[in-house]
């Protein structure tokens, strides 16, 4: 592991056999929070088009949670297209290989 110094802290790098980069699992979180807050702003966005757009007759349902969970599941349904991995095409496997197993062990 090298260390790198920047201003006067030093970080360390993580590097496999063939000098790439390696994730720490700090780095993960930060990136998968990041992934999250972008991932609820467009949910909110889109809670309220939903509204906006009148594709839900409001007096047509009860005051329980049908409505909400049929939106919540459309919502996260638009959210899967966002993350399929068409910029990383070369991942494109591993991504979703990776994906199955971490949700098994959810």
């Amino acid at each position: 592991m090298l260390l790198l110094t920047l201003l006067g802290s030093e970080i360390p790098i993580k590097y496999d056999n063939q000098f790439n980069y390696i994730m720490t699992k700090n780095q993960a979180r930060k990136k998968t929070r990041e992934l999250i807050r972008r991932s609820t702003d467009r949910m909110r966005e889109n809670l309220e088009r939903v509204f906006l757009s009148g594709a839900v007759n409001l007096p047509s349902y009860e005051d329980n949670y049908v409505l909400p969970t049929a939106i919540m599941l459309a919502l996260l349904k638009e959210e899967m297209t966002n993350f399929q991995p068409t910029n990383f095409s070369q991942y494109k496997k591993q991504i979703k290989k990776d994906a199955k197993n971490i949700y098994i062990c959810m």
